[in-house]
């Protein structure tokens, strides 16, 4: 049922009709004040007429405490203004002017805009006696307000005239209903005003609804009406009144001040008014058993508003009570699953708060969501966790599986966020120079607990890049490119590739055999997956055995050289046997015995000391180095003999420490000869020119000599790696 209210009637003077015309609650919102119009001309101040004016509300659900109106947005407001001259018999006097006035401003002062009032209809009482005249709009505010229940958009106006230009003018912050007389020697005695309006608020707040009104009255002496010589006597009032628009957790109402008829919420944030009468909210949320929840709430700035929560038995569960001006925050686990209330109350202040229910929880998002990448090329987006409503915990992560010739690196495995915290990490995607092109999902999910959130990234793989180039020459066992080994020796191959943009693929080397008279064979082929940066890219792609001994007969392989493909692509072909890179073997016989280096000779320990070669003992670790994967190794002593011989070379080189060696053919040095081939090389066939391997690199040699004749101890040494004595590279044992 539509109930009426009566916001507030102030009246300048007498009232003109009876209270019992106008059946409507009265709620007075000032005292009753009297006034008049009054002329500076006369000694006694007399009065010439009066005004009254009144405004009423009409709406659903609203409610008055003293002078203060509650309610939702768009209450419909009546308001009128009425005048009447005394008619004194000196003279004649009519009115001019009826005019009332209506400005709403917010709680920080701000006017509402004229054209959200909402116009809904202007009315002119008929000229008449007074006494009909104020009877008539009597009777038509109560047609208004009590017989059309509900409220008629557009007014009954078949007992009214309106005269132009009388009606309703907006201005840009109020808007205004005014009668004015046309003429200017006569006029009505007594006129109302009347209309009605439908602010529309903008925000929910402490509207303050401001009234003024004006009436004038003109005045001609008898005498004098034909001419146009006149005098005008006026009159003004106002008042107010403030209007509380609520949309407490956007209710479109006053949330409930009871617990029966608390509002229901969800997990999101909302914002209320507390203020006067209106000095409580009541809320309600469901929340199942165990699950989290933290409540916050922050007060209007200089008020106190605190928080009670109650289970979903009705018991007071929890509380929040802080100090004037500080947030409010209750965090609990649900022991039992049901509707639970939060009761939001003014202690001092008053104004709009805002407050949330919120299920600890986080989110996940990916930057950027969409990669566009040609095949062979790799793209990153960063995947980022950020713990909302108080969360903190581990959050895993994993990422749905890709599409053939795809891959993803990352995102690691797990993060932990703190409250109020984030943690990121990289999702790379890696497509391949085959990957078909084709538009695919990558999806992360994020997990802890029950709680989960994916976050997907678009990936749009177009054609491949031009595929890289051979960057010649390869290099064999680190040490070049056309080198001669032991038959039977593992050979190690290095190639450099250069790309025009980072690109993964896959790479393989074949190596063929080149036969004498005979066509090329096929050996191996060593091929590897690789991600290759813009530029040159050094790539190991591992080892081969050379167990063909090489030679120039008919049948014999002559050397082993090497094709490059790309993706099943070939880029280089060498045909020129003399300039392309090559390896060849050689016949290295084998013998027994350990390398003989005679007492005193320094060697070079695996934590770089140096210990005289007669205080060696088996087990001990020597610096190694393992001359098929070119690095250094540790070399342990597997025995140690101690023997004599007369013949003892001495081999100077650039490095100035010279190495003396058993003058043996069986025994060998790591040689680089000087037409680059690099094997292990008997002693007795060394030259000057050859170099010697070291720690520190390669070392020429400048002279070789005999020692003096005699007898000398050697030390014949057998281990897991060739090893340096005097600085230089020793075999494992003698050939």
């Amino acid at each position: 049922m539509r109930v009426i209210y009566l916001i507030g009637l102030m009246i300048l003077g007498l009232s003109p009709f009876a209270p019992s015309v106008v059946r409507a609650t009265d709620f007075s919102v000032s005292s009753v004040h009297a006034a008049g119009f009054y002329t500076g001309a006369d000694a006694d101040l007399r009065n010439w007429g009066r005004m009254a004016s009144e405004t009423k509300l009409s709406q659903e659900a609203a409610y008055q405490s003293g002078p203060t109106i509650y309610g939702p947005n768009r209450p419909n407001i009546y308001g009128d203004v009425m005048a009447r001259d005394n008619n004194d018999a000196s003279g004649f006097a009519w009115l001019k002017t009826v005019r009332q006035t209506v400005t709403i401003t917010d709680s920080q002062g701000q006017a509402l805009d004229s054209q959200r009032f909402g116009n809904l209809g202007y009315m002119e009482s008929p000229q008449a006696t007074n006494e009909i005249d104020w009877l008539s709009v009597g009777t038509e505010v109560y047609n208004f307000l009590g017989q059309f229940a509900d409220l008629p958009s557009v007014p009954d106006l078949t007992k009214f005239k309106t005269t132009t230009p009388s009606g309703i003018f907006p201005g840009s912050n109020s808007i205004s209903a005014q009668y004015n007389d046309p003429s200017d020697n006569s006029g009505p005695t007594a006129k109302a005003v009347n209309f009605r309006y439908q602010p529309d608020f903008t925000h929910p707040d402490i509207w303050t609804v401001s009234i003024s009104n004006h009436a004038e009255q003109w005045y001609c002496n008898q005498s004098f009406c034909a001419s146009t010589a006149q005098w005008s006597y006026g009159g003004d009032t106002s008042y107010s009144f403030p209007y509380v628009y609520e949309s407490d957790a956007n209710s479109g109402n006053d949330a409930s001040n009871v617990i029966a008829g608390a509002f229901g919420v969800g997990f999101a944030s909302y914002n209320g008014i507390l203020q006067g009468a209106d000095d409580q909210d009541w809320y309600q949320f469901q929340a199942n058993s165990g699950q989290a929840v933290t409540i916050s709430m922050t007060p209007p700035t200089g008020a106190n508003f605190d928080m009670k929560l109650y289970d979903p038995s009705g018991n007071y569960f929890s509380g929040s009570f802080n100090a004037q001006g500080q947030p409010e925050s209750i965090s609990f686990n649900a022991p039992v699953s049901g509707l639970w209330r939060l009761q939001v109350y003014l202690v001092s202040g008053f104004g709009t708060y805002t407050f949330s229910v919120n299920n600890p929880d986080f989110t996940i998002q990916a930057n950027p969501t969409t990669l566009s990448l040609p095949a062979g090329v790799m793209g990153t987006s960063t995947i980022t966790v950020t713990s909302m409503s108080g969360f903190s915990g581990s959050v895993s992560l994993s990422v749905s599986p890709p599409p053939p010739t795809v891959g993803y690196g990352g995102p690691a495995f797990s993060v932990t966020l703190l409250p109020g915290t984030q943690a990121s990490t990289t999702l790379y995607v890696y497509t391949d120079y085959t990957t078909p092109q084709q538009t695919f999902t990558a999806t992360v999910t994020a997990t802890s607990g029950s709680l989960s959130h994916q976050a997907n990234v678009v990936v749009t793989v177009g054609p491949h890049p031009p595929p890289p180039s051979y960057v010649p020459p390869a290099v064999f066992n680190g040490v070049g490119s056309q080198i001669t080994v032991c038959v039977g020796s593992s050979v190690s191959v290095g190639i450099t590739l250069s790309a025009s943009t980072g690109l993964q693929g896959s790479v393989s080397v074949e190596v063929r055999k080149d036969i004498v008279v005979y066509s090329d064979q096929t050996l191996t082929t060593l091929s590897k997956t690789v991600i290759l940066s813009s530029g040159n890219n050094a790539i190991n792609m591992g080892s081969f055995q050379a167990n063909d001994l090489t030679g120039g007969n008919w049948g014999d392989v002559r050397q082993y050289f090497i094709k490059v493909s790309w993706a099943g692509q070939l880029i280089y072909d060498p045909t020129d046997p003399n300039s392309r890179e090559w390896v060849q073997t050689t016949y290295c016989s084998s013998g027994g015995g350990g390398g003989s280096v005679p007492q005193g000779t320094l060697i070079t320990m695996a934590n770089g000391n140096n210990v005289p070669v007669q205080n060696l003992r088996v087990g001990d670790e020597m610096l190694g180095y393992d001359t098929t994967l070119s690095r250094f190794t540790v070399s342990k002593v597997t025995s140690i003999a101690i023997v004599s011989t007369s013949n003892m070379l001495i081999i100077n080189t650039e490095s100035g420490t010279p190495f003396r060696a058993d003058a043996n053919p069986h025994q060998t040095l790591w040689v680089r000869r000087t037409d680059g081939s690099v094997l292990w090389l008997p002693v007795t066939k060394l030259l000057p020119g050859d170099s010697l391997f070291t720690p520190n690199g390669w070392s020429k040699v400048t002279r070789v000599e005999f020692a003096p004749a005699g007898t000398h101890v050697m030390f014949d040494i057998v281990a897991t790696e060739p090893y340096f004595a005097s600085g230089y590279l020793d075999p494992i044992y003698k050939m």
